[in-house]
């Protein structure tokens, strides 16, 4: 296995400038003392809370409730419950300024769809119009539901953590998570107009009014908003061709970032290399409307541990080598549709990330873009690539499936090594050529490819084929577990096998259907994996 080194030297003038840092705005149940009322506020950076109830035929109700008395595992929580025909209750916040480019949303929801599917229950962001940019909702299915578009289904009652960024004035970022963090849905929403989130509607409406109206509540808490408001020494930068080039950001940088368009009278035209590197405080990365930032230096980001998310700025066409490498908790970021070329470890050890889609016109891709990146569970692959270069998803486990498009010719080494999660592989050209026969190491899925292209046959790269839709989709690989300190339960589908040395493995059940597993009282460090036999 390669290792991937950086080394950092700068020679520049260096020159101190103030600059908007963001800040931190929470509000919990737990600031209301039991007593939350129409016209109160917990919180700062948020407006008092207006809450409308209508009983309708039943009852509209809302207060501080322990949400675990209900199947849900909030806790005390800010709770919404209408019963009834005609039943309804809002509870509106607005924030005290406008989000512009940079700032983030954050809140938890949880609703027990086990107990009945009936009226509706979500949340609405809207602008300072009061003009609503999307409602996300879940009503006469388990789904969580953005209009027609289905984001979670068959969700359960486990707390979803949402996460807005506000990319621009017209982008927005939403990413959510939910099942303990195993079910999750990212997307970049764009929008004709103006699209700046201003504030917040939670609802519920007309459930049944029988012996479960609690259980059919609406709880949210936990809301944070983070806001540039608080000006401190934060960058240093030098100037290159009349254009500010960050040459580091200070130390103690914390929150989310957002870089200026201008630094003094200079417009910011890059980030250099290693600027922010190291940063553990950082959470969240953007770059301003208007900026002109049209380079960022190798490894800008690398071991930022707290960043969670970042936006990248639309005038970017290049990801240099290691940009995120060792970003651990990085979960979504933003590519630009101008990005041609993605360098080596770009998000190496990006080991929260969970899907990347990679702009359409990427030619040019190095070495272990995604290594070790094992929470990744869908990466779209451009259209223009010719070559998925060497060790490009190593280690890449949470991958049940991948798409390979018809531009590519060839497959570097240990490019999917490791991807024991892969279930099936859909070729849609010519059978690319392979470095080596390593290329599909510890891989057990299928690949498929479409009829009438050539190069193929009863095995490639050590896998089995068959021609696209010629037999049913393989079975998609699963594993999820509940602990409760005592019992582990698995629920698993697939080829369930056990191990205490990641080496030896022994299996447990060979359905493929999958079920449950139970074990009491397990002693010791054992690992647990499911696979698919071709």
């Amino acid at each position: 296995m390669k290792k991937i080194y950086y080394l950092n030297i700068c020679f520049c003038a260096m020159l101190a400038v103030s600059a908007v840092a963001a800040t931190e705005n929470e509000d919990v149940a737990s600031n209301y003392n039991g007593v939350w009322s129409n016209g109160s506020n917990g919180g700062g950076g948020f407006g008092a809370w207006s809450i409308t109830a209508n009983a309708g035929e039943g009852g509209a109700e809302y207060g501080i409730w322990d949400s675990t008395a209900y199947g849900l595992d909030m806790e005390e929580a800010f709770g919404l419950a209408a019963y009834g025909e005609g039943s309804s209750v809002y509870a509106k916040r607005a924030f005290s300024q406008t989000m512009a480019a940079g700032d983030v949303f954050r809140f938890d929801v949880a609703v027990n769809t086990d107990s009945g599917d009936d009226g509706l229950k979500g949340f609405t962001l809207w602008d300072s119009g009061g003009n609503e940019i999307l409602t996300i909702s879940q009503g006469d299915s388990d789904s969580i539901m953005m209009g027609d578009t289905e984001l979670l289904p068959t969700y359960g009652t486990e707390t979803m953590h949402w996460t807005f960024t506000q990319v621009s004035s017209t982008e927005i970022l939403m990413y959510v998570t939910g099942r303990a963090g195993a079910e999750n849905y990212t997307d970049v929403l764009s929008f004709d107009s103006s699209a700046l989130i201003a504030g917040i509607t939670f609802f519920a409406e007309a459930t049944p009014d029988d012996d479960y109206i609690y259980y059919r509540a609406l709880y949210f808490d936990n809301l944070s908003l983070a806001q540039g408001t608080s000006a401190t020494s934060l960058f240093s930068y030098s100037i290159e061709n009349s254009r500010a080039v960050i040459t580091k950001v200070s130390s103690s940088a914390s929150g989310n970032i957002v870089v200026p368009s201008k630094l003094g009278n200079y417009s910011v035209g890059s980030v250099g290399r290693s600027a922010f590197k190291d940063c553990t405080g950082i959470t969240g990365i953007s770059f301003a409307d208007g900026t002109t930032v049209t380079n960022i230096g190798a490894a800008a980001f690398q071991g930022c541990t707290g960043l969670t998310v970042a936006s990248l700025p639309s005038g970017l066409t290049a990801i240099p080598d290691g940009l995120f490498y060792g970003c651990t908790a990085l979960q979504a970021v933003v590519i630009s549709d101008g990005v041609t070329a993605i360098g080596t470890g770009a998000f190496a050890e990006c080991r929260s990330l969970t899907s990347v889609s990679l702009p359409s016109g990427v030619t040019e891709m190095g070495e272990s873009v995604f290594l070790n990146c094992r929470s990744l569970s869908g990466v779209t692959l451009p259209e223009s690539s010719s070559e998925i270069p060497g060790q490009f998803l190593y280690e890449c486990r949470a991958l049940s499936s991948i798409e390979i498009p018809s531009a590519v010719t060839g497959i570097g080494y240990s490019a999917f090594y490791n991807c024991m999660g892969f279930g099936k592989i859909h070729f849609l050209g010519d059978a690319p050529s392979l470095y080596d026969d390593d290329v599909f190491s510890g891989v057990t899925g299928k690949v498929y490819y479409e009829e009438g292209t050539s190069g193929w046959g009863a095995a490639y790269g050590g896998l089995t084929t068959a021609v696209w839709g010629s037999d049913p989709d393989p079975v998609e690989p699963s594993l999820e577990y509940i602990w409760d300190g005592s019992v582990l339960t698995i629920y698993y589908t697939g080829i369930l096998q056990v191990s205490e040395d990641l080496v030896n493995w022994e299996t447990l059940s060979t359905n493929l259907e999958g079920g449950v597993y139970v074990i009491e009282d397990p002693q010791g460090q054992v690992f647990f994996r499911v696979k698919v036999e071709s």
